[in-house]
């Protein structure tokens, strides 16, 4: 069975999701984030790219994920 790693970068306006598989080929999609609960977006873009590739939830290996903001509501003070 296939395996897909996937990685979730949260911005401000854009959330980027990108699928890996177990041979390198990448699918990724940029969705438009969603303020008032962030995790919207990526449970969409995640559900969209499973979707898309026809594979099941379970084919999901790996979840990484990074959020830039926090970091940049500090930088820009």
């Amino acid at each position: 069975m296939q395996n897909f790693r996937v990685g979730v970068d949260i911005g401000g306006t854009f959330t980027d999701i990108v699928f890996l598989d177990d041979d390198g080929q990448i699918l990724a999609r940029k969705i438009a984030s969603t303020p008032d609960d962030y995790s919207r977006a990526v449970l969409d873009g995640i559900a969209n790219g499973v979707k898309e590739l026809g594979i099941t939830a379970d084919m999901v290996s790996e979840v990484s994920h990074g959020f830039t903001v926090a970091t940049n509501a500090i930088i820009e003070q």
